[in-house]
Order: C-alpha cells, then sequence, then structure tokens
C-alpha cells in the first residue's frame, strides 16, 4: 500500500494525504476522518525516510533474528547477506533478545524505512502470539519468508529443519550405543522447534520400546544459561540419565560448562548429543555427536525465495502458494554418544 493508493480510496490527493500524516491543522475533519480510517483499514506505515512519497522503497531487505551472538543466527544472516550482495541489495539487522515486543518493533521499523521485503527467525513464543503481525505482511504485499521457526497457521513462505527427524537421529544415535536411560533439554515449549525436537525425542524411545520419562525432560529456552543451570541440576542427582539429547548449541554450551565445574567429562560421565554443531568445544578438545544441517544453506534458501518474490512484486498477492522448503539435518558422530555405564 502507497500513500497514492490511500488518496485514490479517499478520493483526495496525495498532498492532503500527507498533511493528514504530519498533522496539518488544514484539513477538514471530515476528510482527514476519511484518510485515517482507510491508513488504520490498510495499516498503512508512513516511511520513516522522508515521510513523503518522493521516498521510493529503499534498496535494502530486512534480516530479523532473535540472537545475533548465537552463531547459529549469524551463519544464517551470513548467507542471506551473500544473496542481497548478487544483486545489489543491503541488509538490514535486527536482533530481539528472544523478546515479541522487540520483534513486533523491529518489523514495524523495518516497514517505516521501506525495505523491499523481510526474513525473520521468530522469537520462541511467537508460535501462537506473534503470527498474526506476521501474517498481515502478506495482505500488505510485503514479501516475508520465515526461516528456521514457524508460526501458527502460517501464510508465509518459509525455509526450515526437519526438527521431529533430526531429534530422533540424535536420539537414535544414543540408543544405538545402548543406552536406556535418556533425557533430554528441549528449547521453549511455545516454539515449534521446542515442540517438534521433543517429539522427535520421544518417537524414538517409543519406536525402542524405551519408557518415555517425565522426569528426564528439562525445559530450556535455548540460551547458554538454560543450558548450565538445568547441567547442574541434572548433573546432582544420584539417578541421572545415562545419556542426554540437547536441542541447541548454545544450551549445550552451558551445559559442558556445569560438566566442567562438577570435574564431569563425556561420554565417561555422561553421554551426550546435541542439535547443532557445537565448533567452539573443538578447540579445547571436546568433540560432540551432533546433529545439524548448514546452516548457512537456510539463510541462502530463504533470501532466494525473497529475493524472487521481490523480483515478481507486481504479481505478489495475497493468494499466492506459499512456498515452503525443509532441510534434512544429518548427524555426525564423534564418540560422545558411547555408553560407558554407570
Amino acid at each position: 500500500m502507497k500513500m497514492t493508493d490511500i488518496a485514490k480510496k479517499a478520493g483526495v490527493s496525495i498532498a492532503t494525504v500527507s498533511r493528514v500524516i504530519n498533522d496539518e491543522k488544514s484539513v477538514r475533519k471530515e476528510t482527514r476522518e476519511r484518510v485515517l480510517k482507510i491508513i488504520k483499514e490498510y495499516e498503512y506505515t508512513p516511511s520513516a525516510v522522508g515521510r513523503n512519497l518522493s521516498k521510493k522503497e529503499t534498496n535494502i531487505i530486512a534480516a530479523i533474528v532473535p540472537d545475533i551472538s548465537n552463531p547459529f543466527f549469524s551463519e544464517i544472516v551470513e548467507g542471506i547477506t551473500q544473496e542481497a550482495d548478487k544483486k545489489g541489495l543491503g541488509v538490514i539487522l535486527f536482533s530481539t533478545n528472544e523478546s515479541l515486543e522487540k520483534q513486533e518493533k523491529a518489523v514495524k521499523m523495518a516497514l517505516e524505512q521501506r525495505v523491499q521485503g523481510i526474513i525473520i527467525s521468530v522469537t520462541g513464543d511467537s508460535y501462537e502470539g506473534g503470527g498474526q503481525q506476521l501474517n498481515k505482511l502478506k495482505k500488505r504485499g510485503v514479501p516475508t519468508v520465515l526461516v528456521d521457526r514457524d508460526i501458527k497457521y502460517s501464510v508465509l513462505d518459509g525455509v526450515f529443519m526437519d526438527n521431529i527427524g533430526g531429534a530422533y537421529e540424535g536420539v537414535s544415535s544414543l540408543i544405538e550405543s545402548h543406552h536406556k536411560n535418556i533425557g533430554i533439554i528441549t528449547g521453549p515449549l511455545t516454539s515449534k522447534p521446542g515442540r517438534d525436537r521433543l517429539r522427535g525425542y520421544k518417537s524414538a524411545l517409543r519406536d525402542n520400546n524405551i519408557e518415555v520419562r517425565e522426569e528426564n525432560i528439562y525445559e530450556g529456552d535455548f540460551q547458554m544459561n538454560s543450558g548450565y543451570l538445568l547441567g547442574r541440576e541434572i548433573l546432582a542427582k544420584k539417578e541421572r540419565p545415562t545419556g542426554i539429547f540437547i536441542c541447541n548449541n548454545q544450551m549445550t554450551l552451558g551445559f559442558i560448562k556445569a560438566m566442567g565445574e562438577a570435574g564431569y567429562k563425556t561420554p565417561e560421565d555422561i553421554a551426550i548429543a546435541s542439535f547443532d554443531k557445537v565448533e567452539l568445544l573443538e578447540v579445547f578438545g571436546i568433540k560432540l555427536t551432533t546433529v545439524s544441517t548448514e546452516v548457512k544453506t537456510l539463510g541462502v534458501k530463504a533470501a532466494e525465495i525473497l529475493l524472487e518474490r521481490i523480483e515478481k512484486k507486481e504479481e505478489f498477492t495475497e493468494g499466492d502458494e506459499v512456498k515452503r522448503i525443509i532441510l534434512s539435518p544429518k548427524i555426525e558422530k564423534k564418540g560422545s554418544e558411547k555408553f560407558y555405564g554407570r
């Protein structure tokens, strides 16, 4: 929706719409109300760059991620930037720190900057609560692609990992090493990756006739500190699991920190399989079995879809078929899944 569209629907000039937006007093009350009603109905956002029609769309796209300090999301952004560079587009980056409020502000700011499109990895609690705002972007004609994390009732394009299958493979590596008492540190269960990885864990146990013990399920938040705190809790137990599946790299780092403080090693004291690579640990000689995909590819594929939408923007409509790509993670065994018994 552009200012010209607002003017046509209100039956006024572009200058009048501009005066209403800038709250000039020279506009008649009934005209102002008519223009404001249309602006509200179509959720028109005046450009922060000049706030007038002489400014067209900027030559940038927005990348919105939950935690840019996490190497996982840094790699996604690298993939996005790589593809944007090929088309001469800049990338404006927002990090929401897993805050839905900050995410909503980031989307609003991106629209005010007149970005050509948005690629977003939503916050952990967006699956239920953040979808409405994002789905409206398609209605407004703003090309938008989800990456890594989905939302409920999504009408948006997206690129994701097979979280259920990946978790299944990771837990299976522990089972194949003869573990029967296997725990899990999940992500937030308000998020789709959190729930899907838990589903994969449960499926792997059940398919191998291993009891799913609720006391072995620990909910984290994909942040390092939750892995650390839950690690301390788990390692302090006399009847702790012999193996544990940890659902992302940051929580794995936190868990390893807790192990170090307790004087424990993997796999001798507790076996570990992790979702996402944790390359930093190899610097210290700790090699972990991991389930992962080429993370940069998530960003590349998301950018490819977005750029295609931008190129065909005149044809972009709310009813367009949604494009979805699911990447299959692969397991890389490095010995941390082995069973030493207790």
